[in-house]
């Protein structure tokens, strides 16, 4: 497990996702091919702002959607406040446009929610956490 080469038991994600289907989702791709991260879900941005300034996570899985923000701002108000933090969005819109506006943001992986499945998902947050951890 990477969790081990991290050397911790689990891996701290927090998942900020407004919609508790697409979340459960999420959660379910990811548990049913490894135990190995800890998700924790928020549904708006202020809401994960607080958690990260009281919990330290490895990585964020981020929605672009949400009731409180929407679009790259989310990932250029992360970024800003937790700049060594990895951010890999999840989103239901993948166009050239929006996945090239992510990336400048700041974000380190991008996945359309209807084309990934666990793996894809896990190995876009192991990817972000050692890239993320090489430039800080």
């Amino acid at each position: 497990m990477f969790a081990d080469v991290l050397g911790i038991e689990k891996i701290p994600v927090l998942l900020i996702e407004d919609s508790r289907n697409e979340a459960h989702a999420t959660e379910r791709q990811l548990y049913a091919i490894d135990d190995e991260f800890d998700l924790t879900r928020v549904g708006r941005l202020e809401e994960a702002l607080s958690r990260m300034a009281h919990k330290d996570f490895s990585a964020v899985i981020l929605d672009l959607g949400l009731p409180d923000s929407s679009g790259p701002q989310s990932i250029k108000t992360i970024s800003e406040q937790f700049p060594a933090l990895p951010i890999v969005v999840l989103s239901g819109h993948g166009d050239a446009a929006t996945v090239r506006s992510a990336l400048e943001y700041g974000a380190q992986e991008f996945l359309t929610k209807s084309n990934c499945s666990g793996n894809m998902i896990r190995q876009a947050l192991l990817g972000a956490i050692i890239r993320k951890s090489l430039k800080h």
